[in-house]
């Protein structure tokens, strides 16, 4: 575990150069988490170049991760089920080198990307949402402090996907 927090402490987050929105924009997760890969699409890569996106690097440089926070990290079926009109709560999103996840690191990297986020934004209370069957995710997110709160649908492709909307409030 040392080795795995030293890492962590020498992550850096900045905006994403539009060569690693382009790797992004192409990592493909295994199944069954699928669903979280992209694929390619111009509009994507767009996203990933604008504000609401920063890479996570680690010591050596390399891209490791982002964060996406506002905009970028809602979910469409939590905006059509009125979710994100509670203020308050910086909405986030995150996602892992397809190589590194399962690896014992997502929490780490939560908790350092909320504490650059905090930093940026002045928000403290943090918002996400998780495909209700990705049980790693919602346990390294329990783990970092947050709680479920509600469930929703939401069109992943062309399948509903059941998803839990999780919150964090901090001091």
């Amino acid at each position: 575990m040392a080795n795995r927090n030293e890492a962590y402490e020498q992550w850096e987050f900045q905006a994403l150069t539009l060569s690693d929105a382009k790797k992004i924009n192409n990592w493909s997760y295994e199944p069954p988490y699928a669903m979280y890969s992209f694929d390619g699409d111009d509009e994507d890569l767009q996203d990933l170049i604008g504000e609401n996106y920063l890479g996570a690097y680690d010591a050596e440089g390399e891209l490791v991760g982002f964060l996406c926070s506002g905009e970028a990290a809602q979910v469409p079926g939590a905006r059509l089920a009125g979710l994100y009109e509670v203020r308050g709560y910086l909405d986030i999103g995150l996602g892992l080198r397809p190589d590194l996840t399962g690896r014992g690191i997502g929490e780490a990297f939560l908790r350092n990307g909320m504490n650059v986020l905090s930093e940026r934004s002045g928000v403290n209370s943090f918002r996400l949402a998780v495909a209700s069957f990705n049980k790693r995710a919602i346990e390294v997110y329990r783990r970092a402090g947050f709680r479920e709160d509600r469930s929703f649908v939401s069109m992943v492709g062309i399948e509903n996907v059941s998803f839990i909307q999780m919150l964090r409030e901090d001091g």
